[in-house]
């Protein structure tokens, strides 16, 4: 159930972001599709306030909300993610919003994921983009790499959602180089829509890093 009164308020010290070593997942049952719980322990979210919301980055479900407890503690059973799913766990409390913290969900639990970006590729906003009702949000890739990079399409978790893509990445982009994607709000209903994009570099090196796509969470 979603609470109330636990979106962001951008007071300048948002949360620091989960520490993976206080987060387990607990496997039921499953073999492609496995059914699990999620626990952070007592003092993973500090101070102890607002929400932990869950987000699969590889398949269109909804966001999972999760009230944090009074010792910092959070649980939800019976969710579910294919075995090698990728999912985004953060924080949104009063004092903000938190950092990502990204996992894969396998038959032993949670582990890191692999084929990150290159660090010398930037992206700004590294993470999060809130898009507003008739705004065009922007995300910017910049390669401060040494060598040309070769960019997929920019992969929306939905390409049928709440949100689009207007202008996508022209493919190649040089050492130095810098580009910027916009992204824009199909749905004007006002609700909340969460969604994820990724971008993804497929030359000199495969890597790829997922951004959320957030609308109306306050």
């Amino acid at each position: 159930m979603a609470l109330l009164g636990c979106a962001p308020t951008d007071t300048g010290n948002p949360p620091a972001a989960l520490d993976a070593n206080d987060v387990s997942a607990q496997v039921v049952s499953g073999i492609i599709e496995i059914s699990y719980a999620i626990t952070g322990a007592p003092g993973a979210v500090d101070p102890p306030e607002g929400e932990v919301w869950i987000l699969e980055l590889d398949q269109p479900r909804p966001v999972v909300r999760i009230a944090v407890a009074a010792d910092g503690s959070f649980r939800r059973e019976n969710l579910s993610a294919r075995d090698g799913g990728r999912v985004r766990l953060w924080i949104e409390a009063p004092s903000g919003r938190s950092a990502p913290l990204d996992r894969v969900v396998t038959m032993d639990g949670l582990a890191a994921p692999g084929e990150a970006l290159d660090t010398c590729v930037r992206l700004d906003p590294p993470d999060a983009i809130d898009v507003g009702d008739d705004e065009r949000a922007t995300l910017r890739i910049e390669n401060g790499c040494s060598e040309t990079v070769r960019l997929a399409p920019i992969a929306l978790r939905d390409p049928e959602g709440a949100f689009e893509v207007v202008t996508d990445t022209s493919g190649t982009l040089a050492a130095g180089a810098s580009e910027t994607i916009e992204i824009a709000l199909r749905a004007g209903d006002g609700a909340l829509h969460v969604d994820a994009l990724d971008v993804e570099t497929i030359a000199p090196r495969v890597g790829r890093r997922g951004v959320t796509l957030i609308a109306n969470a306050r």
